[in-house]
């Protein structure tokens, strides 16, 4: 992994110029992305290994779960620079939220 990102690094240019953007996506939106990409990735990695799929399906569908919620995060806060700390908060907040929804279905199910 360390070798692709050197080889990677030595083809991106030195500076990269990102245009100043101010229409980020509202706040809900980050939260309701932030709720299901942590569903999704926390769903093929419980579900998986219980069935009969080996190991090396379950990663490359992490990988993708990553790649495709960071591509979202990067189009809906303009690039990166039009986001602010509320639509951060709420992206926190999102991804915390699936594990309070889920904590009342462990406790059920425990038992």
């Amino acid at each position: 992994v360390t070798i692709i990102l050197i080889a990677v690094a030595r083809f991106m240019p030195r500076t990269i110029r990102l245009t100043k953007r101010t229409d980020a996506a509202p706040p809900l939106r980050f939260g309701i992305l932030g709720l299901l990409g942590t569903a999704t990735f926390f769903l093929v990695n419980l579900l998986l290994p219980t069935t009969l799929a080996p190991f090396w399906i379950a990663i490359p569908l992490d990988l993708l779960v990553a790649l495709v919620v960071g591509i979202l995060l990067i189009v809906m806060s303009g690039n990166g620079t039009g986001w602010t700390d509320r639509q951060r908060v709420w992206l926190a907040g999102g991804a915390l939220a699936f594990f309070i929804i889920l904590a009342p279905f462990t406790e059920i199910f425990q038992r």
